[in-house]
């Protein structure tokens, strides 16, 4: 894997896509910076684009910890959430140069191109869209018909639906509500922990993590209907799960040290896939799932028993799956892969 350190300015110029020629052994190829996640490197917190096919790797120093990425759906501008003692704020990198410094808010998700949605980390998670296509980025207050403390907000691709964690008392209760629409949120489960879920890319399910007996299941809710139907059961401990970006499978992470990566279709059938056994080693924990663009991969942190610090591994997805790592340890965000 090939590593280079660049400033923003160029960082920006690569993501364009204009950097070409004899580039550290790449010849005439152009790359294509098309996964990032956020690491630690020494003291450093870093961003580490990768160029997938000719194993190029970019690294950008931060001025904080991430926290939070995301593209834009059409690839153009990167969000970044960073944490540097308490500060909390939200870079935007646009590929025509300019970028945004988004004082005090988290949790970006996308309305469209041009409009990002973030919670305010210091009125309890007030939502506000900003609108980037102007030089001073204005914000415009969203309405959520909840009057609590909430975090981990999810928006569905549609921009309508959010689905958000809240405590009460020792619960931990997942809600899902519909924007600017005045109906109240509705409560969906309520768990003595933390839960994992995902949106469809048609908006339409949502599925979540439940432990009603110990064991994490996954559970679906139609938007529609809101019929609820379980999806797992025979406490495997299923987690993270995550759609591919036709919808037609969803993946997740099953048994209790995180080592099986299963893929299950919508006619019900599972293929399991032995993370250990491709690595070659024990798996004691995998991270958040991302799949590529076109369906054909999966990136994935993965913890070996050798290696307690977290690699990020691109997992191809064929008759026979290969694993291969592309980083070095450190990884601490989800992989977020650039829209194609």
């Amino acid at each position: 894997m090939t590593r280079l350190l660049l400033p923003a300015a160029l960082l920006i110029w690569l993501l364009c896509g204009a950097l070409i020629g004899a580039l550290r052994g790449l010849g005439s190829a152009v790359p294509y910076l098309e996964l990032v996640y956020g690491e630690v490197l020494g003291a450093r917190f870093i961003l580490r684009f990768l160029d997938v096919e000719h194993g190029l790797s970019v690294i950008q120093v931060l001025e904080g910890e991430p926290s939070a990425l995301s593209w834009s759906p059409d690839g153009a501008r990167l969000a970044v959430t960073l944490l540097d003692r308490g500060d909390l704020w939200t870079n935007v990198f646009a590929l025509d140069g300019t970028s945004h410094a988004l004082r005090q808010v988290a949790n970006p998700m996308w309305v469209s191109p041009t409009q990002l949605l973030v919670r305010d980390g210091r009125r309890n998670g007030a939502l506000s869209v900003f609108d980037l296509s102007q030089p001073v980025p204005t914000a415009q207050p969203v309405q959520l018909p909840f009057d609590r403390p909430f975090y981990a907000p999810l928006l569905a691709a549609d921009g309508r639906w959010l689905a958000f964690l809240s405590i009460t008392g020792p619960a931990v209760d997942l809600y899902i509500a519909q924007l600017n629409s005045g109906d109240p949120a509705r409560l969906l489960a309520q768990n003595n922990s933390g839960m994992d879920y995902a949106w469809s890319p048609d908006s339409q399910t949502l599925v979540y993590t439940l432990s009603p007996a110990g064991s994490y299941e996954l559970y679906s809710v139609d938007m529609p209907s809101g019929a609820v139907h379980a999806l797992t059961e025979g406490y495997d401990n299923n987690v993270l799960p995550n759609w591919s970006p036709d919808g037609r499978l969803l993946a997740y992470i099953s048994g209790n040290t995180r080592k099986l990566l299963r893929l299950l279709d919508s006619a019900g059938g599972v293929q399991s896939i032995n993370l250990s056994a491709l690595v070659g080693s024990m798996v004691i924990g995998t991270s958040e799932l991302g799949w590529s663009p076109d369906g054909r991969m999966l990136a994935l942190g993965l913890s070996i028993v050798q290696q307690p610090r977290t690699d990020m591994y691109l997992l191809t997805l064929n008759d026979t799956p290969t694993l291969r790592r592309v980083s070095s340890g450190g990884a601490i965000t989800a992989p977020a892969w650039r829209p194609q």
